[in-house]
């Protein structure tokens, strides 16, 4: 099994033309190992009728015991990779960001870069009069950085997105940064824009969060979700929705509304318009741009230009020929 998975991660990673010398390395080391004991097997490669119980009982009990561990030892966020906001400076580029990322690997620092410049080199955003207006933003509406994400409540990477936006906004200057929240749930039932019809608690999930915009714990709320997204049932989605300022009665006959129908819709098209492929989807004032934590900070802190030099001062070029990711 060991030996197939690392056939399966060599193929994805030659696939998304992504290459790791440490990753490279364990499969070498798993591959090789694998090959030794295959070799040096004392009797056939099928086991007895009466050995299948030891060959496969015990790794399944470890496997197991593995698991439950990492499902309750593990961290529910990952840790913080931002630093933190230094008050004194203000609200002003400084050099606390230029000090951050040439602190980074040098790796990561060249992705930055390349991620900066595809970035800088996409087509000029449509005129914000053209575009739907905000329902629900964290932050103030004049900020020089607008985040629009669509999110589905039960994607892991959405959830990964939600605790970074809420860490971003403690790293950066106070009115640098507004948040615009939207709904993309990735389920067929209601998303026109996805075959796959599941079950349809992602709808119900972008429903109530739509049903909660005007909430004053909305944000709230919507981080209450994130976090017990792994046991979300219907049941469990609309009480802690309703766990707040909106009753559950409102809540219910919000979600059956048409006026919630046609806000989803709205998202749904909306988002049409950057070609999504999943979720999240962010974009930075009107540009699509990367969700990961350090590019957010970086182009927040720039005030959204790429080009800006308290970047370009601590970043190598970027490399002329890159893939779009």
């Amino acid at each position: 099994m060991a030996a197939l998975s690392c056939i399966t991660l060599i193929v994805g990673s030659i696939s998304a033309g992504a290459l790791c010398l440490t990753c490279l390395g364990t499969y070498v080391l798993v591959l090789g190992y694998a090959g030794v004991a295959l070799g040096a097997l004392p009797g056939p490669l099928q086991p007895e009728s009466s050995e299948w119980g030891r060959a496969l009982g015990l790794p399944a009990v470890m496997t197991a015991v593995a698991w439950i561990a990492l499902l309750v030892l593990g961290p529910s966020k990952p840790p913080a990779t931002l630093p933190q906001r230094n008050a004194a400076r203000g609200a002003e580029p400084s050099k606390d960001v230029s000090q951050f990322l040439a602190s980074r690997p040098d790796s990561e620092k060249q992705a930055l870069s390349d991620a900066l410049a595809r970035f800088a080199r996409e087509p000029a955003p449509a005129p914000v009069n053209v575009l739907p207006r905000p329902r629900v933003v964290k932050g103030q509406a004049d900020a020089p950085v607008h985040l629009v994400e669509w999110t589905d409540i039960l994607c892991p990477h959405c959830r990964h997105l939600n605790d970074a936006l809420e860490e971003l906004q403690q790293a950066v200057p106070p009115g640098r940064l507004a948040v615009e929240a939207r709904q993309y749930p990735l389920d067929g039932a209601c998303n026109p824009d996805v075959p796959q019809k599941g079950d349809g608690l992602r709808c119900t999930g972008s429903l109530a969060l739509i049903c909660l915009e005007q909430a004053p714990d909305f944000w709230t709320l919507r981080d209450k979700l994130f976090a017990a997204q792994r046991t979300l049932t219907r049941d469990s989605l609309l009480q802690i929705a309703s766990s707040g300022s909106v009753s559950r009665g409102q809540l219910e006959a919000c979600i059956a509304s048409p006026e919630a129908a046609a806000k989803l819709q709205d998202d749904i098209r909306y988002a049409g318009l950057y070609s999504p492929t999943g979720t999240p989807i962010v974009v930075i004032n009107g540009k699509p741009a990367f969700p990961t934590p350090v590019f957010l900070y970086a182009l927040t802190m720039a005030s959204g230009d790429p080009t800006a030099p308290v970047l370009t001062s601590a970043l190598p070029p970027a490399r002329r020929a890159v893939a779009p990711q």
